[in-house]
């Protein structure tokens, strides 16, 4: 067996932080699914709102595409282009979590 054919050595604690950060994004799909459901779309809804709605409802293809290309690289031995593939969705989420934060002075609210 020639070292080339050997698999490539990988990190546990990068293994950890892929499976934790998958977990995370799956989570922050229960909320969408909320959202989903008591949104309602409008046949003459003004162009902010449809670029709105088409952001909402093509959510779920950021995380579990940026999930499909971390696992594949990571079945390829190329860990760190897993660890930047996985944390991507953070990315786009961490501002969003941090504005909700400081708008709704700790959180949301909800009234009803």
């Amino acid at each position: 067996m020639t070292a080339a054919a050997l698999p490539a050595r990988r990190s546990t604690g990068a293994l950890f932080y892929l499976i934790a950060s998958q977990l995370a994004g799956l989570a922050s799909l229960l909320p969408w699914i909320v959202v989903m459901t008591v949104m309602d779309a409008e046949a003459n809804a003004s162009l902010p709102l449809t670029l709105f709605t088409a952001a909402v409802v093509g959510y779920p293809l950021l995380p579990l595409g940026c999930a499909a290309m971390a696992w594949l690289r990571w079945r390829r031995g190329r860990t760190l282009s897993a660890l930047l593939w996985t944390s991507a969705p953070l990315v786009v989420a961490l501002p969003v979590i941090a504005f909700l934060m400081s708008a709704g002075g700790g959180g949301i609210e909800i009234v009803g």
